[in-house]
């Protein structure tokens, strides 16, 4: 699959801008104080129109995986995303299956990546949401984010990869979205009579079932057309002295801000943020979103990216979100899943153990760990 839209003699990557203006709108249209005004409808938490890390626990407890009564209801959006990719990858040819080793490693990396975003509580998505809705504790994740993307290019340039990926049979391609789609079926005409759902809490929140879909679907599509990534414009510009895809990530902070502004939904601040499930303790938000840029820089692609990929074929992708879902369902289980009213000292002992092992394991995959070794036999 092609990952640049940009020949070389392009200064911006207009699909990539489109892409972010696009779903930037969609994650605030989908929010539950915008929703009521614009059509007496319900709809996400504020600030949580449209992430990954929390979509996809709110997932997990739908589907018995762990017993926080909170995040207990299956967002459409999830496979509408995965199906928007995979639509969109046949629309453009572009759908061809791939997959590649070490998916032991991507399922290990997945699941701190979901371990850190629960830290901070939200995905890259979500942090680009909350600051346009005023919330500057997402500053302190985008500097957490960027210095994990940097520390990871470290590796990268001494050689790192998490495996070449080499081309499968059609049928592989298809296995995500199939699920995705039976999934999806399933909550639709069984709904609470197989699914679990949440009277209290985020997760009681929801946009109605069609607008979900909807949304998913679109934003899925765009995201797989624009190459939409968080990660992206801070790797370009840390390997390659790009800033090329940053007129992206700006134009998606600007049109949140704008919306959230039009819509009377814009907080600015770093406290009094709980009810928007949020937490303002520095520490947590910075070591979380160091761990979410870590992971993103060597799976190359942040949350929202990885279930894009998973649909439009990318079977490594898949492995990384189901990484993802375990993470989200052991912190539930094992009570050490970070809230705006607490924020237990195991889970920063999670992340940081996440950080540690990543770093180990990357650092066995580079040229300088192979240089080492063969110093060492000649000693």
């Amino acid at each position: 699959m092609a990952n640049d839209h940009a020949g070389p003699g392009r200064r911006w990557d207009v699909p990539y801008i489109v892409s972010s203006a696009a779903i930037a709108a969609i994650g605030v249209l989908l929010m539950k104080g915008v929703m009521e005004k614009l059509f007496g409808m319900t709809g996400n938490p504020p600030n949580m129109g449209l992430c990954m890390n929390c979509f996809l626990r709110d997932i997990a407890g739908s589907i018995g995986l762990h017993k926080a009564d909170v995040a207990w209801y299956f967002r459409p959006e999830i496979p509408g995303l995965v199906l928007g990719a995979y639509l969109a990858s046949l629309l453009f040819r572009e759908h061809r299956p791939q997959g590649g080793q070490n998916g032991l490693i991507r399922f290990t990396f997945g699941a701190f990546m979901g371990a850190g975003a629960m830290m901070f509580l939200g995905c890259t998505t979500r942090m680009g949401l909350r600051l346009g809705g005023g919330d500057f504790n997402a500053l302190v994740g985008f500097a957490g984010f960027a210095a994990g993307i940097y520390a990871g290019t470290i590796f990268i340039r001494n050689g790192f990869s998490a495996g070449d990926k080499k081309d499968l049979p059609v049928v592989n391609g298809v296995i995500f979205p199939f699920v995705a789609a039976l999934f999806l079926a399933l909550f639709i005409i069984f709904g609470p009579e197989i699914f679990k759902y949440s009277e209290k809490g985020p997760a009681s929140m929801r946009a109605p079932i069609a607008v979900a879909i909807g949304a998913g679907v679109l934003a899925g599509g765009l995201a797989h057309w624009g190459r939409f990534c968080f990660m992206r414009p801070f790797r370009d510009l840390f390997l390659m002295k790009s800033g090329r895809l940053f007129g992206g990530l700006l134009v998606f902070i600007l049109v949140a801000t704008a919306l959230n502004l039009a819509f009377g939904e814009y907080r600015p601040g770093f406290s009094n943020q709980e009810d928007r499930m949020a937490h303002a303790k520095v520490l947590c938000n910075l070591l979380g979103m160091f761990t979410v840029g870590l992971a993103a820089v060597f799976l190359d692609g942040c949350p929202i990216r990885q279930v894009v990929r998973a649909g439009a074929g990318d079977t490594d992708a898949a492995v990384t979100v189901m990484g993802m879902m375990a993470a989200l369902s052991i912190s539930d289980n094992f009570g050490i899943t970070c809230s705006p009213k607490a924020q237990p000292f195991s889970a920063g002992v999670a992340v940081s153990i996440g950080i540690a092992c990543m770093i180990t394991l990357a650092f066995f995959h580079t040229d300088l760990f192979w240089k080492l070794k063969g110093k060492a036999k000649k000693i």
